[in-house]
């Protein structure tokens, strides 16, 4: 990855930090090697809109922002983004899943501790629109094909709290590529457990008008996710199917206008581990963006984006020996979508301030039809149960120097959630009687949050930044109102009682170069959220029984509902090391030490004092690579985590495990590249998730691929 160390000098010729070893190291490596650290110190200068909504320096920023750039995207052994950004600090799936067989609910994103459960708190864009599922918060990863990917900025923490809702964990902006020449491209690989990828392209570029239009297949029989000591008759490996098309236009008016319009399709069917356990999702999106620059140096830009979203899922109870199962739910429909409009201005006025301000809305509106309670033949009962949210807010923002070595950042942003038409209907498939048919009331929440930091060149070899904010959450139309099933008889139960989660964070870092060859980032951070979601633990059944508000539970089940804890703490620090040994090598080092815990919960003091599910105390990972842009590329890429519970009791333990990838490619000329790709290079078997009936799903086994490249 690309450390963002800016506003330094690479060519220093002593320090007096840490890691002295690396540091004399990297001295008496030869110039040429030095020649490839002064590029990545100019490279880390780029321009980012994660962060503050417009393009700003990295080094101007007060917060740690993580860019992945096209070397490092070309060097993973990684099938998807989410998979890609696995070795990133702090980063984390809510299962250690691969994205390629993972259900749907195990691909929301946690950083920096803040996860728990299946909604992310981290905000995740492509191209400035939201990626995130609108009505669960999930993150479908595999709508983004990979080869249209150009480079991704990661902010972790809530020091861009000015994008709003679920900002407060990071965020994620996937940047594709644009059309700056006409080309084609195709792309083919395949391997073990019957995985097949294809994807292809052409963009055209002209005066004015650019246009681009990209595709991809992929098709996987998938691998039982199941611990093999565990496997019983009814276990079947979890596969996955899925296309998707994406369009882009864009005109530029004059120099002073530009239109963007851009569409997208993504189809994905998912087997899910047993033969009545599937899920199916197709989503619909377009978007459009423009801006305008007026003679006098006001910058405006509009975003209006919809996406339509259509799901469906079947669970199963499986007998505790795993020799049979029964249908338990068929969410057969479960329609959603949202359309959203953001309008931004942006000026930079005398005295240095960089003012941005603007509005922006979105409305969410999503339901489950859902037939449930098998009665040995068919379903006997129906469940229907939705509703409407509406996310809005207004910001400013000002970004100015204090002198020549001090920069300051200001912002505050005002947030409405406004939840309406909430409904609960049960009734009978026999007679169409309504057991419970309620309609939950209306309710608003404001919010003011406020964010505030600092970049300071201490001096030519080190930048300090810091920063103070301020952040929330709304709780998703699928917690509010949705029940869901689990793997391993786990059912869980909405709540529209919920209220937003809060949090007050800060950090504290500096980017350093530790010598010519050898460039560093540490930060410390902590944050306190307040009213928390998490799957909180009802009641684990021995034998079959009815529990509120679940509902029917088998045996060996177990009832959660999203709940709001009284406060959970999350504090760390992260360390990332950059070194680059020889000519067209590159090392990196990253460590994240993130010790969570739940300091109050109303009502549940067993949970007091445990760590946060699904949160590993300690993660590291490291990567070396030898790139050739004209012969060969090699890389090997590791990921250790530490232990992990996934349960809010802190009971059901995840092992430390470790996880290497590897990649070698070859550039035979201007038009063919081939390449081998090694996921879980040592093939161990891992465990991704624990459950209280004693269930222990695993991650992806040792994958090989073959492919080749085509471009013209």
């Amino acid at each position: 990855m690309t450390h963002s160390v800016t506003g330094v000098k690479p060519m220093v010729r002593s320090t007096a930090l840490p890691l002295a070893l690396l540091c004399a190291w990297g001295a008496a490596l030869p110039l040429s090697a030095q020649r490839d650290v002064q590029d990545v110190v100019h490279r880390l200068d780029e321009l980012v809109v994660s962060a503050t909504r417009t393009e700003r320096r990295v080094g101007d920023l007060p917060v740690n922002v993580t860019l992945v750039s096209p070397r490092d995207l070309g060097v993973s052994a990684a099938g998807s983004v989410g998979d890609l950004l696995k070795v990133l600090p702090g980063f984390s799936l809510l299962r250690g899943f691969s994205t390629m067989v993972g259900h749907p609910s195990t691909q929301s994103v946690s950083m920096r501790g803040l996860g728990g459960n299946a909604a992310s708190r981290t905000l995740v864009l492509i191209d400035g629109f939201p990626l995130n599922d609108s009505f669960a918060g999930w993150v479908h990863w595999s709508r983004v094909p990979l080869a249209s990917v150009e480079r991704i900025e990661v902010v972790r923490g809530g020091g861009a709290g000015i994008w709003g809702n679920r900002a407060f964990g990071g965020v994620i902006n996937i940047i594709t590529s644009r059309p700056t020449r006409n080309e084609g491209r195709f792309a083919l690989q395949g391997g073990g457990l019957g995985t097949v990828k294809g994807a292809g392209g052409i963009d055209y570029r002209g005066a004015e008008l650019g246009l681009s239009l990209d595709g991809e297949y992929f098709q996987t029989d998938g691998y039982v996710p199941v611990r093999s000591d565990l496997q019983g008759p009814v276990d079947r490996p979890s596969g996955s199917d899925h296309y998707t098309i994406r369009g882009q236009g864009e005109y530029a008016f004059g120099g002073r206008v530009a239109l963007v319009v851009d569409g997208s399709y993504f189809r994905e069917d998912r087997k899910t581990g047993t033969a009545l356990r599937d899920a199916a999702l197709s989503v619909a999106t377009l978007g459009a963006r423009a801006s305008f620059t007026t003679g006098d140096g006001n910058a405006w830009s509009l975003r209006l984006f919809g996406t339509d979203t259509d799901y469906s899922t079947r669970f199963s109870s499986v007998s505790e020996d795993r020799a049979s199962e029964r249908p338990a739910t068929d969410q057969f429909d479960v329609p959603s979508s949202d359309l959203g409009a953001a309008l931004q201005w942006a000026r930079a006025t005398v005295g240095g301030h960089e003012l941005t301000a603007g509005v922006d809305v979105t409305r969410i509106v999503g339901e489950t039809n859902e037939r449930y309670v098998w009665s040995g033949s068919e379903f006997r009962n129906f469940r229907n149960a939705g509703g409407t949210q509406v996310l809005a807010g207004a910001y400013a923002q000002d970004l100015f120097p204090v002198g020549e070595a001090l920069q300051l950042l200001l912002g505050g942003r005002l947030n409405l959630t406004r939840n309406t038409a909430g409904f609960l209907v049960e009734s009978s498939l026999a007679t169409g009687d309504a057991s419970v048919d309620d309609a939950y009331d209306d309710n608003s929440r404001w919010s003011f949050d406020v964010s505030g930091g600092f970049s300071y060149r201490a001096q030519d070899r080190a930048t300090v930044r810091g920063s103070v904010y301020t952040g929330f959450r709304a709780p998703t139309v699928h917690e509010l109102y949705k029940p869901f099933r689990a793997t391993g008889n786990v059912v869980v139960a909405p709540n529209h009682e919920l209220v937003p989660e809060r949090m007050v964070g800060g950090e504290l870092g500096v980017d350093v170069v530790l010598s010519e060859t050898v460039t560093g980032r540490f930060t410390g951070f902590y944050s306190r959220v307040r009213e928390a979601v998490i799957d909180a633990t009802i009641a684990v059944v021995e034998s079959p029984r009815t529990v509120e508000p679940c509902g029917f539970v088998p045996a060996g089940g177990t009832c959660l509902q999203h709940q709001n804890v009284g406060l959970i703490r999350s504090v760390g620090l992260e360390s990332e090391i950059h070194v680059v040994p020889a000519p067209n090598w590159s090392l990196s080092l990253s460590h994240v030490f993130n010790p969570t815990e739940i300091l109050e919960a109303e009502g549940r003091p067993e949970i007091v004092g445990l760590r946060v599910p699904r949160t590993p105390r300690q993660q590291l990972s490291f990567q070396a690579s030898y790139v050739d842009p004209n012969s060969w590329s090699v890389a090997l890429t590791s990921r250790w985590s530490g232990i992990t519970f996934d349960d809010d009791l802190s009971e059901n333990e995840l092992d430390r495990h470790l996880v290497l990838d590897g990649r070698v490619s070859r550039r035979w000329s201007e038009l063919v590249t081939t390449f081998v790709s090694v996921e879980n290079l040592l093939d161990n078997e891992y465990a991704v998730g624990r459950t209280n009936s004693g269930l222990v799903r695993v991650g992806l086994p040792r994958l090989v691929q073959m492919g080749v490249r085509v471009t013209s």
